[in-house]
């Protein structure tokens, strides 16, 4: 098979929330969303999120629903072993559906989908998993080489890992910085491989979404009257930061794609 007619260029937003993206696009606050979804459709997804969080991304990945890839969680029960254990490709068969559409001949690019299992396998294209994604299962690249590269030209991997426990503010206002960090890495790592390879079929996803939801999403978490007034101003509209940054990442992606190509943006759950 030869190189497709159309590209499909998909960017998930990991766990963003429909409604806030509806509030923000209103607000002005999202314009590249804004603007794909003036051009084509929008709506929710049917996800089987209310049934199985932590198997939307393996649904979304391998293609198949949770009782056939049998990943429902990041950690699972092994009857072999009786004991919960990380999920991983020594016991479960679930393959990315990527994999096939490249050994059908499609180049593929693919970027921080979440919860893949096992070290990368070859691939026509390029693939780089677990560089700022939520939750971690795997980390890794193909061709091997590639995680090197990318660290000697964008540095090392700034998502933090994730901070369990109490918070405080000085702790939310450093994940704020982080993340916003980290999503600009990862927009520049996606420019930067899109700009070299070729591909037909591209997925990038944006993890800082996630993360933000759990910690950023109010002041609960804290002593909020320990907080100044302007870091108080400045957490309340961390989320919608974050957000407005993977949007701004999103725009530069469709910038630099032709017409022809087929953009989908997504969330297979959200954080509501």
């Amino acid at each position: 098979m030869g190189r497709s007619a159309k590209r499909v260029m998909m960017l998930g937003l990991d766990a963003a929330e429909l409604g806030l993206i509806r509030r923000w696009i209103a607000a002005g606050r999202l314009p590249a969303l804004a603007s794909l979804t003036a051009r084509g459709r929008f709506g929710a997804l049917t996800s089987p999120a209310d049934r199985y969080a932590g198997g939307v991304w393996p649904s979304f990945w391998a293609a198949r629903p949770v009782p056939e890839h049998g990943i429902y969680h990041n950690k699972l029960w092994r009857a072999a072993a009786m004991r919960l254990e990380v999920p991983t490709d020594d016991w479960l068969r679930a393959r990315p559906c990527w994999e096939s559409a490249a050994a059908a001949g499609l180049r593929v690019c693919a970027l921080d989908v979440p919860m893949v299992l096992g070290r990368p396998r070859p691939v026509n294209g390029v693939y780089l998993g677990g560089w700022g994604t939520h939750d971690l299962i795997a980390r890794g690249s193909w061709p091997p080489g590639l995680w090197a590269e990318i660290e000697a030209r964008h540095g090392q991997p700034l998502m933090p890992p994730e901070h369990f426990g109490r918070q405080d503010g000085a702790a939310l206002l450093a994940l704020r910085e982080r993340l916003l960090a980290a999503t600009g890495q990862m927009r520049r790592i996606a420019l930067d491989l899109l700009a070299h390879e070729q591909w037909d079929l591209a997925c990038i996803v944006f993890g800082a979404t996630h993360r933000a939801g759990h910690y950023l999403w109010d002041l609960s978490q804290i002593d909020a009257a320990a907080l100044d007034p302007a870091e108080r101003v400045r957490l309340e509209d961390a989320l919608a930061e974050v957000y407005a940054a993977v949007d701004a990442a999103v725009g530069e992606i469709c910038a630099g794609l032709d017409e022809d190509t087929l953009v989908l943006a997504f969330a297979v759950h959200g954080m509501g």
